[in-house]
């Protein structure tokens, strides 16, 4: 949640180290969510 929602990092897909913590941030909610 700190590292922001994952639709501001999805605007820049330029960078591919913004969509790598995208990414990241994802699994880290599944996987919270999957506890």
């Amino acid at each position: 949640m700190a590292a922001g929602p994952p639709q501001h990092t999805r605007r820049l897909p330029r960078s591919p180290l913004i969509t790598t913590t995208g990414r990241v941030t994802v699994v880290l909610q599944t996987i919270d969510g999957a506890r």
